[in-house]
């Protein structure tokens, strides 16, 4: 799953829009939108922002717990993030 996925993913499950993130966060709605269509891939500081945007919610909770597997952080020199 990608990053951008799993952004939209909990937001839905938040029931909140991409305005109400965006503004919680900081960043613009279109931002958020290109993030989520997989057209942005995020800094780690911007990710711990969206994070943050959904109540403070704490990184393991955001990328589905301890039995998600790993996060493939190989990734970050070609600007992409894959979860396992």
């Amino acid at each position: 799953m990608s990053v951008g996925s799993r952004i939209k993913e909990k937001r839905e499950e938040l029931r909140i829009t991409q305005q109400e993130l965006a503004k919680r966060t900081g960043l613009l709605q279109s931002y958020i939108s290109g993030l989520e269509k997989g057209n942005i891939d995020p800094r780690i500081s911007t990710l711990c922002r969206i994070v943050n945007g959904f109540d403070n919610m704490p990184l393991d909770t955001f990328f589905g717990g301890p039995d998600l597997g790993f996060i493939d952080f190989h990734g970050i020199e070609h600007r992409h993030i894959e979860f396992h």
